[in-house]
Order: structure tokens, then sequence, then C-alpha cells
């Protein structure tokens, strides 16, 4: 473009200005103008400053399109009260009624409603908050949840039936898997449980609720898959395995040497029907866990080192597996282990590892969406890092659990080893992730 031209855009830009700011023809009545100033002196980054210099303000949650906050304070009574703080509006308000043991700020992914747990034991009330009212819409007893559905319509309640327990627990009953329709204020039991196990929601997506049904006795919790039918009310129960079967079993690898020992607690999958992908899986196992490294052995006696290793699962779905691995080496006159964490997530239906830009859509620039937020999270912690915070890496570490991304940095990257490793959750529904 020459000089000119540039010149008289330029020029152009600038009368446009002007006339706006002369109020020629802004379309705006007084009463919208004083909206607008109002939202750009009380904005999002005003009220972030200024909970953050109210040393009462505890538990904050924006809503997911940060055009609201939650947070509690603590009364003279010395009870925890509920606030809310709208962008645009001077000051905070106080939800009424929303006070007592408070804790669990969930808002619904439409931004339109947030819950609150209330009580001190495992069967609570969950109070459902309208913001736009500052009143309490209703009020449920469960003993696990809620969980909202995408759709920010219903949730997922544990709510006790009056079914004995087989073993003496605190409940009275055991507790069936609940929807609870906003619209309709309505409750209706979709799993019932027995006397010698429950259900508990973990979370929900467009694949279906996920929960699980807990045993009285020591048979291990079953993650499974509510789906509903086309009337909404009559659903499927399956297992996320129910069309791509498998198992995970642990076993124990180890190797001690001169001046090294080594344990590795590693997960093995057997029991899928494309035996080819289940070996491929074990495969990338084995090599991410180190299974076929050789120490590093010196022959000094005197040097002495332990390697433990061990898994978490954090996300298991008939798609795919996520796990959160860790490293621990200890050298014998150290003051303290060196510590490494390692995230590995499954394509089940692949047998590929994924990477973090799998996740996304083909050309979407992920680095843009999560950079924001984790920079946000840097902003709210309570201690300082070693260094400025550089986002995501090229080869950025993550794993998945059911609600959430999770980003994370090596120790001594950003924190000290008393701190360990900065881990970050992302909350599914606040970033657009192709998970299954």
């Amino acid at each position: 473009m020459g000089i000119r031209l540039r010149l008289i855009l330029l020029y152009l830009v600038i009368g446009i200005a002007l006339l706006a700011g002369a109020g020629c023809s802004s379309g705006k009545e007084p009463q919208e103008a004083e909206a607008d100033d109002a939202q750009g002196k009380y904005s999002l980054e005003y009220i972030q400053e200024s909970l953050k210099a109210d040393k009462n303000a505890a538990d904050i949650s924006w809503s997911k399109n940060k055009s609201r906050v939650a947070f509690f304070k603590n009364t003279e009574d010395y009870e925890v009260q509920m606030y809310l703080w709208n962008v645009g509006e001077e000051r905070e308000n106080k939800v009424a009624g929303a006070s007592g043991n408070l804790y669990d700020l969930k808002w619904s992914p439409d931004s339109r409603f947030v819950t609150v747990n209330e009580g001190t034991s495992t069967v609570y009330e969950t109070l459902i908050i309208d913001p736009d009212n500052l009143t309490i819409a209703d009020k449920i007893v469960n003993a696990g949840g809620p969980v909202w559905s995408p759709d920010s319509a219903r949730l997922a309640l544990a709510v006790l039936n009056n079914k004995k327990p087989m073993v003496a627990v605190e409940w009275d009953g055991t507790c069936d898997l609940v929807i609870y329709d906003l619209k309709t204020k309505s409750a209706d039991v979709i799993l019932a449980a027995e006397n010698d196990f429950y259900y508990s929601p973990k979370s929900w997506d467009k694949g279906g609720l996920r929960y699980e049904k807990c045993y009285f006795d020591d048979r291990k919790p079953e993650v499974l898959i509510y789906q509903e039918g086309s009337q909404g009310k009559t659903g499927s129960n399956s297992s996320p395995s129910s069309t791509n079967d498998y198992n995970i079993s642990t076993q124990t690898h180890t190797d001690q040497q001169v001046n090294i020992e080594v344990e590795i607690k590693y997960p093995v999958i057997t029991k899928m029907q494309n035996k080819d992908i289940e070996n491929r899986i074990n495969s990338i196992i084995e090599n991410k866990f180190g299974l076929h490294d050789e120490p590093a052995e010196t022959g000094d006696e005197t040097f002495k080192e332990t390697l433990n290793v061990n898994y978490e699962v954090k996300r298991r779905t008939e798609n795919a597996l996520s796990l959160r691995i860790f490293f621990s080496a200890y050298m014998e006159g150290a003051a303290h282990p060196s510590n490494f964490i390692e995230g590995l997530t499954i394509n089940l239906k692949t047998g590929k590892e994924l990477q973090l830009q799998d996740l996304f859509a083909q050309g979407v620039d992920y680095k843009s969406i999560l950079d924001p937020i984790l920079k946000e999270k840097v902003n709210k912690l309570d201690y300082e890092l070693f260094e400025e915070f550089k986002g995501i890496e090229d080869k950025q570490g993550f794993y998945l659990t059911d609600t959430a991304l999770v980003i994370y940095y090596q120790e001594y990257v950003y924190t000290p080893h008393a701190v360990g490793p900065l881990e970050f959750e992302i909350d599914l529904n606040e970033i657009d992730c192709r998970i299954e």
C-alpha cells in the first residue's frame, strides 16, 4: 500500500472518530451511554483487582462467560455468606438465604445459574441460585453432585432412598442416580440403587452422563455412562467399554543392581477386541514408563539410587485412556527425591498417543485459546513463580480427567520442590476440545 493511500485511510479513520466523539450520530440513548460507562468503569479487571484486595473474599468462581462472579465472605457469626458481582455494577450483592457452611460453587455452562452446597456431613443441601434475582431458586438434599448437563437445563445428583445399606455407614439409605429438571423443578430417578451399592455422578457431556457404581463390599467401583433416549427420560446404562471392552491391571517391574534399585508399577491393557491395537497400546505404555531403559550403572557401590514409578488413571472411556505417571528418584544423601510427572493420553480406536493439538480441530490455534486461561490462573496463585509464565510450550505436557484438561510444568521450571509441579485444570466446558 502506498504512502498516499495510507494517509487517506488514516484521515478517514480520524474523521469518523471525531464525528462519533461529537455525538452527531451515536445512536444511543443517555441511559445506554451511562450503562456503557459503568461497564467500562466496573470491568472484569476492576472486579478481579477488588476481590484480590479483599482479604475476606474466598472461593472466587467466575461464570463461564465471565459476566459475573460468585464468592464467599465470612460473617460475624462465623458462617459463610454467598455474594454475586456482575460486571458493570459498582459493588457485590448478597444472595438472600445463601449462608451457612457453604462450599463448592458450580456455574451452569450457559452462566444462567450457579449451585452451592451447604452442610458439614456427607448428606448436604444443594442450593440452586438465580443470579438475576439474587434468590435461591430451589434446594435439593443429596449425597453426591451436582453435575450440570451440557444444555444447563438439568442437574445429576445422588439422592438417598430408603434402602438400608448392607454395612453400617453414615447414610440411612443408599443413593439413587437422579436427574433434576430446572424448568419443572422435578427430580426423576433414572437408576435405582440397592442395599449393596450406590450411584455417584461424575461428569456430563455430549457423550452422556458419566457416573460411578460403588459397592459397599470389596468390589471396585465401575465407571459407567447413562445415555438418554429420544424422550429424554428413558435411557441406556452402558459401560464405557461396551463396544471396546478392555481391562486395566497393574503389574510391577523390578530391577536391582549394585547401586540402583528400580520399581515400576505400570498398567497392562487386556481383553480388547482388536489385539493389534491392544499390543500397540501396551508397547506405548512400556516405553513411556521406561521398562526397556537400561539403568545407568556406575559400578561404584558408594553411589546408591532408587527409582520408583507409579500412575493414576485420570480418564477412562470407551475411546480414550489418560494416565498421570509419577517418577521419583532418590540419591542417597540428597535432601529430597527428584520428582517428575508425565501425562499419557491414548486414542483407543487407533492405538496412538495423542498430542495436545490432537484435542482440537485441525488448524485451530489452541495456544491462543489456552494461554489467556492459564495466565488468569497464574494471577490467582498465592505464591510467586521462579520466572515469568510463558504459556503453552511446543511439546506441552498434559492429561485429561472426566471434566478437565490438565496442563502441567515440572518442578523447578516455575515452582520449587516444596510446591511440586505446576498443574492447571481447565474445565472442558470452557474450551472446544474434540474429546471422546
